[in-house]
C-alpha cells in the first residue's frame, strides 16, 4: 500500500500503535491529538485517508469529519469509537464516513478497509484524469482506447494494412473484430473499392455457397435471375468472413480452393470467373484448437492465418471503459435533444469492475440503456442495470456484509433493519441533499455562490439540483412590497 494518512485520536495509545502499524504497511501517517489540531495543519489534497475518533475533547468526530470533507469532498474518512451506537453509526454515515470500527481495533480488518479506499481512490483519480482527456485523445478510427494491448493493435494495423495479406483476427464476442478488419481496409490501397462483410454462422452450407459464389438463372428453384456472388462483388477490394470457424467443413475445401486460385464458378455455371480480393476473417473461437479438434482443415487454417491479431476482451483493458463510455454517450448525444452532461464517478468506478462478458458491445448496450432511461443528465449507478450493479467480483462491501467492525452484531442488524441493504450509499446521497440545501438557504438561493461553496461547477451544480428535486426558489429572500 502506498498512501498518506491522518490519524486523530485523544488517546496516545492508540495513536502510537496506529503509527508503528502504518508506517510497517508503508503508509506516511501524520498524528493529531485533537480535531482542532487536525484542522489547523489540514491541506486539501494532501492526505488520501482520515481516520478519526468520534469522542473527543473539544469538537467531536462527527464534527470534524464534516469539517474534512468541506475542506476536501474526495477525502475518505473512517470513523472509530469504543461507544458503538447505532445513532452513532448512522450519523457518521450520513456525514460522509465511508466506514465505521469499533474498538479495540482489529488491526487486519481496518487494513482490508484501508485497502479498499486507497484503491478505490486511485481508481477515482483515473477515471478523473481519463475523463478530463477525452476530448484531447484521437480515436483510431472507431477504435477507442489508450491501453498498452490496444496501442499494439494499432500499431499492427498500420503494418499490415498496406499488405495483401490474409489477415486472421481473433477475439471473444463482442471485442469489436470487424469494426479492425474495416480499419485495416480503410488504410489499405483498397480503400475505394468494396468491404463485403458475411456471417458464416448465419447461413447453412447452401445458402453459404450461393452467397458467395453467387448463381445464375435457373441454378436452382427460386433463381429467377442471376446474381454476383460476395467474392465477386469484393473484387480488387476486402472480403471479411466473420466466424470462420462455423463452416462446414464440406464446404472449407471449395473456399479452399478459391483462395488457392483466386478462381469460382457461378451455381449453375460453368464458366471460370476470376476475383481480386483481400481476404479478413475473424474467430470467437480458437482456429488453431478446432484444428486440432479435426473441427477444421489445416491447409485452409494456415491459408488465413498469414497473420494473426488478437483482441482482447473488455475485462483486459479496462482503463479503457471510461473512453469508452464516454466515445458511446457521445454519439448518442448527437442523435438525441436530450443531452447527457456526464457519468458520474461511482458510476464510472462500478463499470470498470464489471466483468463484461458480452464486451465493448455489451458496454454499449448498457450506456445505450441509461441514456433512455435517464432523466436528469446525469449517469448514475440508479441508471445502470441490476446485472452491472450487483455483479461485480470487486463490488465494495456493504455496510450490512462487515459485521465485524462493529462492537455489537445488533447495532448492524438495527440498520439494515431500518434503512436496507444500501444504507452506505443512500446516507450519501441523503447527506448530500442536506448539505445541497443547506448551503441554498445560507445563500439565500443564490444558485452560482452554492457551487462556488460546494466547489463545483454552475453546470455539475445545477445536475445535483435536478437530481435531488431541489427547488432553489423557495430558498430566495423576497422583499416585502412596500
Amino acid at each position: 500500500m502506498n498512501g498518506k494518512i491522518l490519524v486523530i485520536d485523544d488517546e496516545e495509545l492508540i495513536r502510537i500503535l496506529l503509527d508503528k502499524t502504518f508506517q510497517s504497511w508503508n503508509l506516511k501517517v501524520t498524528l493529531c491529538s485533537s480535531g482542532n489540531q487536525a484542522l489547523e495543519s489540514f491541506q486539501a489534497g494532501e492526505f488520501d485517508l482520515a481516520i478519526v475518533d468520534l469522542r473527543m475533547p473539544g469538537l467531536n468526530g462527527v464534527d470534524v469529519l464534516k469539517s474534512l470533507k468541506q475542506a476536501d469532498p474526495e477525502i475518505d474518512v473512517i470513523m472509530m469509537t469504543a461507544y458503538g451506537s447505532v445513532e452513532s453509526a448512522v450519523e457518521a454515515l450520513k456525514s460522509g464516513a465511508v466506514d465505521y470500527i469499533g474498538k479495540p481495533i482489529n488491526l487486519e480488518h481496518l487494513k482490508l478497509i484501508i485497502e479498499r479506499c486507497l484503491r478505490e481512490r486511485q481508481q477515482r483519480q483515473l477515471i478523473e484524469n481519463l475523463q478530463s482527456q477525452v476530448s484531447q485523445i484521437q480515436n483510431y478510427g472507431k477504435l477507442v482506447g489508450i491501453s498498452s494491448v490496444m496501442q499494439k493493435i494499432y500499431q499492427m494495423i498500420e503494418k499490415v494494412a498496406g499488405l495483401d495479406s490474409a489477415v486472421l483476427i481473433e477475439g471473444e464476442t463482442g471485442t469489436g473484430k470487424e469494426v479492425v478488419a474495416r480499419e485495416i481496409h480503410l488504410r489499405s490501397q483498397r480503400k475505394t473499392n468494396k468491404f463485403v462483410a458475411l456471417s458464416c454462422a448465419a447461413l447453412p452450407e447452401t445458402l453459404l455457397e450461393s452467397e458467395l459464389f453467387g448463381y445464375e438463372a435457373g441454378a436452382f428453384t427460386g433463381a429467377a435471375k442471376r446474381k454476383p456472388g460476395l467474392i465477386e462483388v469484393a473484387h480488387n477490394g476486402t472480403l471479411f468472413l466473420d466466424e470462420i470457424t462455423e463452416i462446414p467443413m464440406s464446404f472449407q475445401i471449395k473456399l479452399l480452393r478459391v483462395l488457392e486460385t483466386r478462381e469460382f464458378m457461378r451455381l449453375g455455371s460453368t464458366d471460370v470467373q476470376k476475383s481480386n480480393f483481400r481476404l479478413i476473417t475473424a474467430a470467437n473461437k480458437d482456429v488453431k484448437e478446432q484444428v486440432e479438434k479435426n473441427i477444421f482443415r489445416e491447409d485452409l487454417f494456415y491459408r488465413i492465418n498469414v497473420i494473426d491479431i488478437e483482441i482482447p476482451p473488455l475485462r483486459k483493458r479496462l482503463e479503457d471503459i471510461p473512453l469508452l463510455a464516454n466515445y458511446f454517450f457521445n454519439q448518442l448525444n448527437e442523435t438525441r435533444e436530450r443531452k447527457i452532461q456526464e457519468i458520474n464517478i461511482e458510476a464510472m468506478l462500478l463499470l470498470t469492475k464489471y466483468s463484461w462478458p458480452g464486451n465493448v458491445r455489451e458496454l454499449a448496450h448498457v450506456i445505450e440503456r441509461a441514456c433512455s432511461l435517464d432523466s436528469d443528465g446525469l449517469i448514475t449507478l440508479e441508471d445502470l442495470p441490476e446485472v452491472v450493479r450487483f455483479c461485480s467480483s470487486q463490488a465494495p462491501i456493504q455496510l450490512g456484509q462487515a459485521r465485524k467492525e462493529f462492537p455489537k452484531q445488533e447495532i448492524t442488524d438495527t440498520i439494515n433493519q431500518r434503512f436496507g441493504p444500501e444504507t452506505l450509499k443512500s446516507t450519501r446521497e441523503q447527506a448530500e441533499k442536506e448539505y445541497i440545501e443547506k448551503i441554498l438557504e445560507e445563500t439565500g438561493g443564490n444558485v452560482s455562490a452554492a457551487s462556488r461553496r460546494a466547489g463545483l461547477t454552475r453546470a455539475k451544480f445545477h445536475l445535483k439540483i435536478r437530481k435531488y428535486r431541489i427547488e432553489p426558489d423557495k430558498y430566495r429572500k423576497h422583499e416585502s412590497p412596500k
